[in-house]
């Protein structure tokens, strides 16, 4: 694993790590350009949910956008948290077949301007797989 510290603006430093399986990977203010890697995509329960080659990667999250989603998948929650760099939180359940992994996904709808790159876009966690491929 290599890693380093990146600058997203004159007071914030972001921690980053990639796989030195993944070539030439280009990280700048926390952007992990893959258009020359094969898509990262996002699954759960043994479905793809999310697959795409224009990442945001922040604090170690894969940021996904909008037209990467497969919608079928997410259902809005009402659940919301509060950062104090990015804003707050919107979280949807992620649901296949009919199994629901509550609150595994989220974005940021209104950032703060400091997390201006990651509006509208979602990551996802609590047992989603993020993989290359």
């Amino acid at each position: 694993m290599r890693s380093g510290y990146t600058q997203l603006n004159s007071s914030r430093y972001f921690f980053f790590r990639f796989s030195t399986a993944l070539p030439s990977l280009k990280v700048g203010c926390c952007r992990m350009e893959t258009s020359a890697l094969l898509p990262v995509q996002a699954s759960w329960n043994g479905t793809v949910i999310a697959r795409s080659d224009d990442i945001v990667t922040v604090e170690g999250n894969a940021y996904f956008p909008p037209a990467a989603l497969q919608r079928s998948c997410l259902r809005e929650s009402s659940h919301r948290t509060v950062c104090g760099w990015k804003g707050e939180a919107h979280y949807f359940d992620v649901v296949v077949d009919g199994k629901v992994n509550a609150n595994a996904a989220w974005t940021y709808p209104d950032p703060k301007p400091a997390a201006e790159e990651i509006r509208g876009r979602v990551a996802f966690w609590k047992g989603v797989s993020i993989s290359q491929g």
